[in-house]
């Protein structure tokens, strides 16, 4: 299960970090490349983001509350800046590591 919502595009702050963020288009890219699948038979499904209850069953209140501001959250991905909105910190980069942990819940799912 492939979505480009997987990607994190931060107007180029993922390059401070380690952490490849494009990693699931490269993996994507290349299992096309080489004919492991083929796109025309793939089942595109979009995740989207795991709903609150989700989130509550595995997450405390408080670490939910805090990913609602830059500072605890630059902290947790380790990115050495923090002058971001919240708001645009939860749509570049929260929102799509939310949308990858669901869509690997998903296809674990599927697989089963």
């Amino acid at each position: 299960m492939y979505s480009n919502t997987y990607n994190i595009h931060a107007f180029g702050l993922e390059k401070l970090h380690p952490f490849d963020a494009s990693k699931y288009r490269r993996v994507y890219q290349k299992l096309l490349d080489t004919k492991v699948i083929d796109e025309s038979t793939m089942k595109v499904l979009e995740p989207g983001v795991p709903t609150r209850e989700f989130l509550q069953g595995v997450m405390t209140w408080y670490y939910l509350f805090s990913l609602n501001y830059s500072i605890p959250v630059c902290k947790i991905l380790e990115l050495p800046v923090c002058f971001l909105p919240g708001w645009v910190i939860r749509m570049r980069v929260l929102e799509p590591m939310m949308s990858q942990t669901l869509g690997s819940v998903e296809a674990a799912v599927i697989a089963r």
